[in-house]
């Protein structure tokens, strides 16, 4: 199942990277979306063809596992076996990607119920930094200031968790979940309770990303723009958000010459 994860700005200048083809590059971030939050994904080139190249026809699943050798060899993934099948980790996921209250409440549920889940990987194969803490949370995000003024009041890491509604941030946190508050203009729930989950830890992520009101703003516009006034999935946001940047970008006027410069 695909999940929305961060890529940082710091990868497009990692020059170990860059000497890999850029399809090797492209698979890489692919597979991001495709790993639980313990950085385990599905060894099958077949299906991550389907999944990451569904409409470049020019690609096959000789290219794709090519591809993935070379990740392989760089160290960038591991493959393993368990019962029989084949799969794949991350050994640097849980320092770059940040893994929601919901997605972690998720696993530990499905592993208790004892149904279908990817294995971990085995404890060789993890390293030193990561045992123990194979995913991390989602930070909060402060500015400056304001994290400077809750350690003068002497808040810290043990402060409660704003997203548990059963615990006493309930009663000193006035601001409501971001699926609740956006509930008009966002899709964060639907039949399937696993799928509502993942729309909630998706628009979660967004918030945090980009900030409420500007999730809000986009959530807005799209639900004005449909003809049928449906309201808009997490992704939909995010694309949009993208989109916007990238125009935003292209849209900047180029830097006037100084006068008497010359080549």
């Amino acid at each position: 199942m695909a999940r929305i994860r961060n890529i940082s700005p710091k990868f497009f200048e990692d020059e170990t990277m860059a000497k890999l083809p850029l399809g090797a590059r492209l698979t890489y971030i692919g597979i991001w979306t495709r790993c639980n939050m313990h950085g385990v994904f599905e060894w099958n080139v077949k299906l991550l063809v389907c999944a990451l190249f569904p409409h470049d026809d020019g690609i096959d699943a000789a290219a794709v596992e090519k591809w993935m050798r070379a990740l392989e060899e760089l160290g960038r993934v591991s493959r393993f076996e368990s019962e029989g099948k084949r799969y794949g980790f991350l050994p640097s996921f849980s320092e770059h990607q940040a893994i929601s209250k919901a997605e972690r409440d998720q696993d530990a549920k499905a592993r208790a119920l004892g149904r279908d889940v990817l294995p971990m990987p085995p404890d060789g194969m993890v390293p030193k930094t990561v045992l123990g803490t194979v995913s991390r949370t989602v930070p909060k995000t402060l500015d400056e200031g304001q994290r400077t003024r809750d350690e003068g009041r002497g808040r810290g890491a043990t402060d409660p968790d704003p997203d548990d509604l059963t615990g006493p941030a309930a009663e000193s946190t006035p601001q409501q979940p971001d699926h609740v508050s956006l509930a008009p203009w966002v899709r964060t729930s639907v039949k399937d309770p696993e799928r509502t989950a993942e729309l909630r830890a998706e628009l979660r992520q967004l918030c945090q990303q980009h900030g409420r009101q500007r999730v809000q703003q986009v959530a807005e516009r799209l639900l004005l723009q449909d003809a049928e006034k449906r309201k808009p999935y997490p992704e939909d946001i995010q694309a949009a958000i993208l989109s916007e940047s990238d125009e935003n970008r292209h849209s900047q006027p180029l830097p006037e010459v100084p006068e008497g410069f010359s080549e």
